[in-house]
This record gives structure tokens, sequence and C-alpha cells, in this order.
């Protein structure tokens, strides 16, 4: 009868598979944070795109209003919020009070409003100057040029991105 002698294992095939599985699971935690940070990149680009798209969309309304004027509109500096016509006076109001925005109201749709935004965009306009074509003075109903500020305001999926733009719209009057 023969006795096998067995040979003292030391384990290194254990110790190199337990080195190997922590290594890969370093390698899985960076790619799922990496992922992570890159969706969260993209929904802050799309959250600033749709604030801005919201933004351009209450100047357009402002300009639509400006537009299907017959006659020109003069803010004056002693009305108070909300002004005829919501023309303010240059300089006349406080834009960081939102009660002195106009909420824009989306007749081309069919709820009226913007799907996807925190809050409906908003818009104030304000009256810079009459610039007739002559100079003759006195003279009633002189036709010209007249300027107006449109400011919007417009916010995307929630209220941390914001966006305000301004457009200077000039209305011809006969």
């Amino acid at each position: 009868m023969q006795v096998l002698k067995i040979k003292q294992q030391q384990g290194a095939v254990l110790a190199v598979s337990l080195i190997m599985l922590l290594l890969l699971t370093m390698l899985g935690i960076t790619g799922m944070q990496t992922t992570s940070l890159e969706e969260k990149m993209a929904g802050n680009t799309n959250n600033l795109n749709l604030s801005f798209e919201s933004s351009e969309t209450a100047l357009r309304v402002g300009e639509q209003f400006l537009n299907g004027l017959t006659a020109h509109v003069v803010g004056t500096p002693s009305c108070t919020s909300p002004c005829q016509d919501h023309i303010y006076s240059l300089g006349q109001i406080d834009p960081t009070v939102v009660a002195n925005w106009v909420p824009t109201a989306m007749t081309d749709l069919p709820a009226g409003t913007i799907g996807g935004v925190a809050t409906q965009p908003m818009y104030y306009m304000e009256y810079e100057q009459f610039r007739p074509y002559s100079l003759n003075i006195g003279m009633a109903g002189i036709p010209g040029r007249v300027m107006y500020r449109v400011s919007g305001h417009g916010t995307g999926g929630n209220n941390l991105a914001t966006t305000t733009l301004q457009t200077q719209f000039t209305k011809e009057f006969n």
C-alpha cells in the first residue's frame, strides 16, 4: 500500500481571484459614476434649452401684441402695475417684481400653455421713443417709428433654470 503525500496548498488562486474581483468592482463603480454625471449634464442642458425657448416664446408673444397695434401706445410714468396694455415708460418698473410681468397666453396651443416648464413664460414691454420721418413739428399724426423694448422671461423644467431675454421692437405708424 502506497501512501500519497498531499502537498500543502498555498491559496494563490483565491488571492488572485479576489484581487481581480476588486478591480472589476472598482471599474464598474467608476463607469456608473461617469454615466450618472453625463446624464445629469444632459438633463441640465435640456433644462437650459427649454428655459431659453420658453423665454423666446414670451418675446414673440409681446412682439405680436406690438405688431397688432394700430396706434402707438406711450407708457405713462404715473401708471401703476398693471399699466395700460402692459406698456410701461422706459425704466419705470422694477423687473424683479413678478406682478409687473404679463403671463403669456398661448392662443395657438389647445391648452393655452406650454408643457414641460415649471412656470409659464412672461413678458413686459417698455416704450422707448418715437422717431418721426420728418421734422414737421405741430402736425397731428406725424408718421414715424416707435421703439419698444420687450423683455421675456422663461423657466425650464424646474425653477432653477431661468432665462431672461430682451429685444428692441420697432413699429412703423403712418
